[in-house]
């Protein structure tokens, strides 16, 4: 159909490219890893990743965040507590369970959770802020996350690269505002990542 002579078309395997590719370059073809034919490829490729992140502090980041972020589908903007997977026993709420254990409210705190259990960062999921905060127009503040080792808590936000949250995030901001002047008043500190920063690798 593109009327080109078939000649000039080439079908090769992937490894058959690949070695092509290296011999042209390099000017000495190499022969395949013998354990691409034995089956255990997957196996020994799980393995070189383990050494890599053992050994490689940018090596393990870009991993983390590959697995974490670039392999999973991106659901769009304002969707990422749409379609939860879990059911939390305790507080029989949906959301989406972590490798930790406990069940968060969205894709993106699933996605920290998630790193920081990798990193072997101790943490608590909404654990209760330590100072009382219940009045006539809010419930007991609980944080996103506690880090108890370094007595910080983060909220994570649901904000894009502007600082905006979804449109159907109604008085969203001025929860933000809330949360943030009462960690000011009562001098406790407040870590903050936003959506817009798990998608493009800043927030870890």
């Amino acid at each position: 159909p593109l009327g080109l002579p078939a000649g000039n078309i080439a079908a090769q395997t992937f490894h058959s490219f690949g070695l092509e590719v290296i011999g042209q370059a390099t000017g000495r073809k190499p022969a395949l890893a013998p354990w691409l034919e034995s089956g255990r490829d997957h196996e020994h490729l799980m393995k070189i990743v383990d050494e890599l992140r053992n050994t490689d502090p940018g090596f393990r980041r870009a991993w983390d965040f590959y697995r974490l972020v670039l392999g999973r589908a991106r659901p769009e903007f304002g969707q990422e507590e749409t379609d939860p997977e879990a059911r939390d026993p305790r507080t029989q709420g949906s959301g989406f369970r972590t490798l930790q254990g406990e069940v968060d409210r969205s894709q993106g705190e699933r996605i920290i959770a998630d790193w920081l259990f990798y990193h072997g960062v101790r943490y608590v999921y909404e654990a209760r802020y330590e100072h009382d905060t219940a009045d006539a127009a809010h419930r007991q503040y609980t944080p996103d996350f506690y880090y108890p080792d370094i007595n910080a808590y983060h909220e994570h936000l649901a904000l894009d690269q502007d600082g905006h949250p979804p449109a159907s995030f109604e008085g969203y901001l001025e929860g933000v505002r809330w949360k943030r002047d009462l960690h000011r008043r009562h001098g406790t500190t407040l870590l903050e990542t936003t959506m817009a920063g798990v998608w493009d690798g800043t927030a870890f």
